[in-house]
């Protein structure tokens, strides 16, 4: 069913849905993400996106992700569903966007498992205004398994376009997470656009936060221990029209280990 979804929106690119909502392009991409732990812990993942834009405007996207995560004992496999779009009501962007994560955990010598069952809700609303980009965004997570929480994110969010070269962007968050962690953090954010085919982009994240769902990405960092420092490097860059190569390398720091992930994926526009 949920590879059917990315065969429908593919078709859907020379249709209309009707006489006032019509596709007019998709973008269907792929990544690979390899990630090693400091307790010698790997992970691989597969992701597929397609994100289609009606109208030349609206953004309609849906995700699917798989990963496993090996260790010396036990195993962790999870698999990650997302659908969500973006209405533009110029000034205002409003996004709404849900997660369905199912992780299977299997202790090979204790013979003991456990599976976690996450729901997540994403809104967030950006203004824009000469220039700068005003956001405020909030997220609900639950999550039913070896631990059950409820997870909530409130950010803020602040970006300015600096010419045609740069954006930067500040985002403020506040973690509350029902085992009685308050947790606050900012991400600092820069693009460089060097030409039409080339663009470096840096991040980096300071302060505490847990279960974070980036909402650009659509991505979420799904580890119980808190997060105390996170930073990101990405090279994007169009080998032919329509076609980039996206290449990253993220360093997390949680409380009782770190890890290092390694990423590369193809975006294709068909218009």
């Amino acid at each position: 069913m949920k590879i059917k979804l990315f065969i429908i929106f593919a078709l859907l690119s020379e249709a209309e849905i009707s006489a006032q909502l019509k596709v007019t392009s998709v973008s269907p991409s792929v990544f690979y993400t390899y990630a090693n732990y400091s307790d010698n812990s790997t992970s691989n993942a597969i992701s597929l996106f397609t994100t289609a834009t009606l109208n030349y405007k609206d953004f309609f996207s849906a995700g699917f992700d798989k990963q496993q995560i090996n260790s010396n004992d036990w195993k962790y496999n999870q698999q990650m569903l997302t659908i969500g779009g973006t209405k533009n009501l110029y000034p205002f962007y409003l996004g709404l966007f849900y997660s369905n994560i199912q992780g299977d955990y299997n202790s090979i010598p204790a013979g003991f498992n456990y599976t976690d069952k996450i729901n997540l809700f994403d809104i967030n609303l950006l203004f824009n205004y000469k220039l700068f980009y005003f956001g405020i965004s909030g997220n609900y997570i639950s999550l039913k398994g070896f631990y059950n929480l409820s997870i909530k994110h409130y950010s803020a969010t602040i970006k300015k376009l600096i010419g045609i070269k740069f954006m930067l962007a500040a985002i403020f968050t506040q973690t509350v997470v029902s085992d009685n962690r308050n947790l606050s953090s900012i991400k600092l954010d820069i693009n460089y656009f060097l030409s039409n085919s080339l663009t470096i982009s840096g991040s980096t994240v300071l302060g505490n936060r847990a279960y974070y769902f980036d909402d650009e990405l659509l991505s979420i960092f799904n580890q119980h221990e808190t997060q105390k420092l996170n930073f990101s490097s990405t090279v994007k860059y169009s080998m032919i029209p329509n076609m980039s190569l996206i290449l990253n390398y993220t360093y997390s720091d949680f409380s009782d280990y770190q890890i290092n992930y390694f990423v590369a994926g193809i975006k294709y526009i068909i218009n």
